[in-house]
């Protein structure tokens, strides 16, 4: 069965929340957590689905701690650049993200497995993640380095471009293409087109001015930076896709 949006919200709600070892004096102003994230803002209730989880999270916590913990959420890069988050999570000047793994995977290069063209195919293959050896070892991995994962959101992969669909691989001959991790950017490269690195809330503008022709992205990045706009060519993710991303709560 696929993963809902609605699903991984509750998933996330569903976390045990983090409460502090011992009590605070009646009546003491909460601590206070940030949660950051490059995805465009909302209410609980509607946009980006990324940071209703962010949200939902944050209320469930808050209500569990019995108001002990409390949080200030950045939408949209609004605290910090994105590229930025994963460094200030392990050197603890940031709280939590919800991050696409393979933006840090130049700092971690374990972490370029969250989005490996082929590798994971549906969203069952990526469900299955959190139990299973692979999702074992790379959590392992980020808490050597301080950083735990709270929730895990896979995403299937689309392509908008500002001429013809990208269908088949000699479809990027010639082209300006933003891959989203170093494999993808690698398979891109060997079809001919010429590598643009970017964090996605940057494809509007770049597609805007011209400097990339295409753009590879979450299906639901696809619609929340509204690149509908700006294109004439969309490939989806709606009923299979080559690949799918890992994007978790950290």
């Amino acid at each position: 069965m696929l993963l809902s949006r609605r699903n991984l919200l509750a998933g996330a709600i569903a976390l045990p929340a983090v409460i502090c070892a011992g009590r605070r004096p009646f009546a003491a102003e909460p601590m206070r957590l940030k949660i950051s994230h490059q995805f465009p803002g909302g209410t609980i209730d509607q946009g980006d689905f990324r940071d209703r989880l962010c949200r939902r999270f944050a209320a469930e916590v808050t209500a569990r701690s019995k108001g002990e913990l409390a949080f200030d959420i950045y939408p949209g890069s609004s605290l910090m650049k994105t590229n930025a988050q994963f460094s200030a999570l392990r050197k603890g000047a940031l709280d939590l993200s919800l991050l696409p793994l393979p933006y840090a995977g130049g700092e971690m290069a374990e972490l370029n497995i969250a989005l490996m063209p082929g590798l994971v195919t549906n969203y069952d293959q990526g469900a299955a993640w959190k139990e299973a050896a692979v999702g074992k070892e790379l959590t392992r991995l980020m808490e050597e380095k301080g950083v735990k994962i709270l929730a895990w959101v896979w995403q299937g992969g689309g392509v908008a471009s500002r001429a013809t669909p990208i269908v088949a691989p000699s479809d990027v001959m010639g082209l300006k293409v933003r891959g989203g991790s170093r494999e993808m950017d690698l398979v891109l490269k060997s079809a001919g087109a010429a590598v643009v690195s970017m964090p996605s809330d940057e494809i509007y503008a770049a597609m805007q001015t011209g400097a990339v022709d295409a753009a590879l992205t979450s299906s639901t990045s696809l619609i929340s930076f509204r690149l509908e706009e700006l294109s004439k060519g969309l490939t989806t993710a709606r009923n299979r896709s080559y690949w799918f991303m890992l994007e978790p709560l950290l």
